[in-house]
C-alpha cells in the first residue's frame, strides 16, 4: 500500500479499535498516549493517524482553526 491507499487504512484501523471517550484525554496526552490506551476524542483520533502517517514516511499536518 501507498499514499491514500496506506492513510485509508490508517483510519480504518483507528475507526475500528479505539473507542471515543470524552474526558480520557487532555492537553498533556501524546499519540502514543492514545495509541496505547486505544481511546480519545476527535484531536486524538487526528494525533494518532498523523504520527503513524509521519511513521510511514507520508507528510501530514494537524491545523486547528476556528471559522
Amino acid at each position: 500500500m501507498s499514499g491514500g491507499t496506506r492513510i485509508a487504512a490508517i483510519r480504518d484501523m483507528i475507526f475500528n479499535n479505539f473507542e471515543y471517550v470524552i474526558g480520557s484525554s487532555d492537553a498533556r496526552t501524546t499519540a502514543v498516549d492514545s495509541y496505547a490506551n486505544r481511546q480519545g476524542v476527535c484531536r486524538d483520533y487526528a494525533h494518532v493517524l498523523i504520527s503513524l502517517a509521519r511513521a510511514a514516511a507520508i507528510p501530514a499536518r494537524f491545523v486547528s482553526a476556528y471559522a
